[in-house]
């Protein structure tokens, strides 16, 4: 949520040095007001599921586990034998108190200023309520008029009141123009008609939808001082751009006579409330309009042209942006699947309450099957399925051998299955940390990075806690596992042969006459508490090879087991152990 705070803000002032240039080129007025729909469009990215827009056929929801196939209790068990699903815990701050205080505040200033609204809301429904038809026939015969001569379909009510100063209008379902009693013996005919002119104009170039849009996106952003900075920017261009429609409709002879108007209206402060678009205004507000008008000029075609490139090029720097804006998701922590031969799938009921994702890719089909669509773009850390590409860049490096036995250092573990000498095999299947960690202890961190970018692997970040596969730095998605191991598989990455086979044989876990399944198990821990399970590897048929990527997270028991036990009932399912792929319809 940072980054998208951040974004957010850079993208505000981003607009503010716009509108600025707008300014400074002389652009209507009009194009200033317009200009302000992008500030609403960027205020509403953070709330928009742009991510997972068309995924909501993949959600895991929180369905029955359907019965398991016949043999897969049996064949779960021998699988649990065969893979250590062994993790030490990582110990952080845990701030959850302070994000839990800080959306509380959020949220109470946002039932404060949503009850000012409704304060103000109430007081002006109360008005118009007390308001009476104007009887006055000179004002009734100049206002149907002025809704002639400007073409209006839906005509605001027009009512008068005891309780303003100036003419006001208000209402956006049902539109209300306000005049105050007795603006017929103060003005003449044709200073009413200017002031019926300017609050008909904010009615037609929609002012009281986006003062609306202004006030909603002020409640949600109470705590961001640009947000109020544009609000008030945004009222002055409305002001602005109304005058100038004004001035387009009584001529350019006549706007000396409709700034004399104004000045007539000038206030201490704003007599009005916020949900009401006045005539009149403050004295720093009417000098800013007086002086628009004095330098007003007739729009070219020229301005319009430069107003839409202005409009499109801003536009499109925002839809860039959009993915680090949309649900505080940065691009760097979601992978977005872009391959058309997919087939998506409802398995929600293999995963029972776990929040998880599923993806397996046929190489005979080149064909992908995934449940859970957004999950399985998401990238989390690998935690131990790294271990796979650790292995192979310490063959690589000369660092072990297959048959290497690294000597164990005597730093004793919970585990006691790591208190000891190990080879590669034996480090693979109990998921040994201090094997790895020496193997990346053996080489510098630019040599290291190296790899992790000639792989693509994920976000390629191996700057944070050492050891970056272990909920740190490093991430990377479902769909990105399997496309490795697929890649790792073909001898498509920067590895000898004969170091592929030596990790492929370190990761079988259990051989067939008609199948052979490799795997590794990944789980993550934090302060004492499990967030993050995997399950990865292929399985060899006779005719195929399909490679799968199970990801568990949220819940206490996400696990790397748990992941190998949903992987195997998924795959039982299927039939692929048998040596088929029978796709569920």
């Amino acid at each position: 949520m940072l980054v998208s705070l951040l974004v957010l803000t850079l993208l505000i002032s981003v607009l503010f040095l716009v509108r600025k240039g707008m300014q400074l080129v002389r652009l209507p007025a009009k194009w200033l007001d317009r200009f302000w729909y992008l500030l609403f469009v960027v205020l509403m990215l953070p709330f928009l599921p742009l991510q997972a827009v068309s995924y909501f056929d993949g959600e895991t929801g929180g369905a029955e586990r359907l019965p398991p196939v016949p043999g897969e209790a049996q064949r779960t068990e021998a699988t649990s034998n065969l893979i250590s699903d062994l993790s030490v815990s990582v110990t952080r701050l845990d701030l959850g108190w302070l994000e839990s205080g800080l959306f509380g505040v959020w949220l109470g200033g946002m039932v404060i200023f949503s009850f000012v609204v409704l304060w103000s809301l109430s007081e002006l429904r109360a008005m118009v309520a007390k308001a009476g038809a104007v009887k006055n026939a000179r004002l009734r015969k100049e206002y149907h008029a002025c809704v002639e001569e400007l073409g209006l379909k839906k005509q605001p009510l027009l009512l008068e009141s005891d309780s303003i100063v100036s003419p006001v209008t208000c209402g956006i379902i049902r539109p209300y123009l306000l005049v105050p009693k007795g603006l017929d013996d103060r003005f003449s005919t044709e200073e009413i008609r200017y002031m019926f002119l300017h609050e008909l104009k904010h009615h037609q170039l929609h002012h009281p939808r986006m003062n609306a849009a202004a006030l909603l996106f002020q409640i949600v952003y109470w705590f961001h001082p640009l947000v109020w900075l544009a609000r008030k920017k945004m009222v002055i261009d409305r002001e602005l751009a109304c005058d100038a429609a004004v001035i387009e409709t009584i001529g350019l002879s006549n706007r000396k006579a409709y700034g004399m108007t104004l000045l007539q209206f000038v206030e201490k402060r704003q007599a009005h409330s916020s949900l009401q678009l006045g005539v009149g205004g403050t004295k720093k507000q009417i000098e800013t309009r007086l002086n628009s008008l004095i330098h007003y000029r007739e729009n070219a075609k020229i301005d319009a042209i430069k107003g839409w490139i202005i409009f499109l090029l801003v536009g499109m720097v925002i839809f860039m942006q959009a993915p680090l804006l949309a649900l505080g998701t940065s691009a760097e922590e979601r992978k977005v699947f872009e391959g058309s031969n997919a087939n998506y799938e409802e398995l929600a009921s293999f995963f029972a309450e776990h929040d998880g994702s599923f993806v397996l890719y046929s190489a005979k089909e080149d064909q992908y099957f995934i449940h859970n669509r957004a999950g399985s773009e998401q990238r989390y850390s690998p935690n131990s399925t790294f271990k796979i590409y650790s292995a192979l860049i310490g063959l690589e490096e000369g660092i072990v051998q297959p048959d290497t036995v690294l000597a164990w250092d005597g730093t004793a573990s919970d585990y006691p299955e790591w208190n000891k000498p190990h080879s590669l095999n034996s480090a693979m299947q109990h998921s040994v940390n201090w094997y790895f960690e020496k193997i990346e202890a053996d080489m510098s961190l630019n040599k290291m990075q190296t790899y992790v970018s000639e792989l693509h692997y994920g976000n390629e970040s191996i700057e944070g806690a050492t050891p970056f596969w272990l909920e740190s730095s490093l991430t990377i998605s479902p769909v990105e596992q399997v496309d490795l191991l697929h890649q790792l598989y073909t001898n498509k990455l920067p590895f000898q042969a004969d170091s592929v086979a030596a990790v492929k044989d370190a990761l079988l876990l259990e051989q067939t006459e008609e199948t052979a399944l490799y795997g590794k198990t990944g789980t993550g821990v934090v302060n004492e508490q499990a967030v993050n399970g995997w399950f990865v590897g292929f399985v060899e048929t006779v005719d195929d090879t399909l490679f799968f990527a199970t990801h568990l997270a949220g819940d206490e028991e996400a696990t790397g087991q748990s992941a190998s036990e949903i992987t195997r009932a998924i795959l039982a399912d299927k039939g692929i152990l048998t040596g088929g792929l029978g796709v569920n319809e």
